[in-house]
């Protein structure tokens, strides 16, 4: 199909003009806009052309349905990776009303100390130091918070804390930084010791650590598993349905459980259940796509597992009704999303409906 009859396409539809055939060219040439020579057409503006002409459909049949429904999933979910946000809509798809607009994760922090009140991170001024018992905090810019090294002997464990809808990076002296996910938690010393560097991590976040001029290691304890590490880029979260999952992208890492050993290279992906029994698995660098890339991977997941990341990312509640598991989706959404535009974007796959009532969500 060419441009210029995609064109015209557009055109019929903005001049509120009915088609019928279009519908499945216009489908036809953009899974295959892929594999031809490249067009004018960037792929934000494919799927919000695409958006808006279905909303079209929608409002001039009562009932719409993919033609292909399986082909139509893939479409609407890999290519929405854009500014979809910014595309005008005249009907909602979610509910019958539009509600107040709910954000994805902001930047927001809870410094906890033995003994001492909780600390707001989102007050701290930028480019302004702060000084908080044993621990010396520095915001660097409007999602960084460094730790500054101090001079006192008496180190004490900080906890830093980041709510369900907050998102925080860490900076250290040594120059490591910690993205935290949401609902997470890092503990770790006002100062690092001689010998070696080490954290604690509840829920989930991205370490890109490296290596000191003391060349310590650098540990990061996982319930009851240990990571070490000297100088890398990995992802650790703790499961629902398991105690472990490690991600690496560069350098190396070790996994030390109570029973074994594990050893990791760029490219693998570690699993460890509960019950003891481990996955090892490869994938590819460059395509591997994770929370701190500003996306959700739905890729095999079904509508629980999706909503789950998305209840915690937008600080909302879910309530399932009659849900169909077993449908999966493919594809990555973005996490830039406001929470209807993101729930109108789930909608394109004929599986489940989603209704917005205040910060609940009802999944039929």
């Amino acid at each position: 199909m060419k441009i210029l009859n995609f064109n015209k396409i557009i055109k019929n539809i903005n001049n509120n003009i009915k088609f019928s055939s279009k519908e499945k060219m216009l489908n036809n040439w953009i899974e295959t806009v892929k594999h031809q020579q490249p067009v004018q057409w960037s792929e934000a503006e494919l799927m919000s052309i695409k958006l808006r002409i279905k909303r079209e459909i929608r409002r001039k049949r009562k009932i719409y349905r993919f033609l292909y429904a399986g082909a139509a999933m893939l479409i609407g979910l890999i290519l929405f990776s854009i500014l979809y946000r910014n595309t005008p809509f005249n009907k909602p798809i979610v509910g019958e009303e539009i509600p107040a607009q709910i954000l994805p994760a902001q930047f927001s922090g809870i410094l906890k100390q033995p003994g001492q009140k909780d600390i707001d991170l989102t007050k701290l001024k930028i480019d302004s130091s702060y000084v908080f018992a044993d621990i010396s905090l520095q915001r660097i810019d409007s999602q960084l918070i460094k730790v500054l090294p101090t001079h006192l002997h008496r180190t004490i464990l900080n906890r830093i804390v980041s709510p369900r809808g907050s998102k925080i990076s860490i900076l250290f002296a040594d120059g490591s930084m910690v993205k935290m996910n949401v609902a997470s938690e890092l503990i770790f010393p006002s100062n690092f010791n001689e010998q070696e560097r080490e954290v604690t991590l509840i829920g989930e976040a991205f370490f890109d650590v490296k290596k000191d001029s003391k060349n310590r290691g650098f540990s990061v304890q996982v319930g009851n598993n240990r990571i070490e590490v000297l100088g890398t880029k990995f992802n650790l979260s703790n499961q629902k349905d398991s105690s472990l999952k490690a991600t690496l992208y560069e350098g190396l890492i070790k996994v030390k459980t109570e029973k074994q050993e594990f050893k990791l290279a760029p490219g693998e992906e570690l699993v460890i259940h509960t019950n003891g029994q481990y996955k090892k698995s490869f994938f590819l660098k460059d395509r591997k796509v994770n929370w701190h890339d500003g996306q959700f991977n739905l890729d095999g997941k079904n509508i629980v597992q999706i909503m789950d990341e998305i209840a915690a990312w937008y600080n909302v509640e879910v309530i399932y009704k009659h849900v169909n598991l077993q449908q999966h989706y493919m594809g990555q959404v973005s996490r830039a999303l406001d929470l209807h535009s993101l729930l109108e974007t789930l909608s394109l796959v004929n599986a489940n409906t989603f209704e917005i009532k205040g910060r609940r969500i009802i999944v039929r």
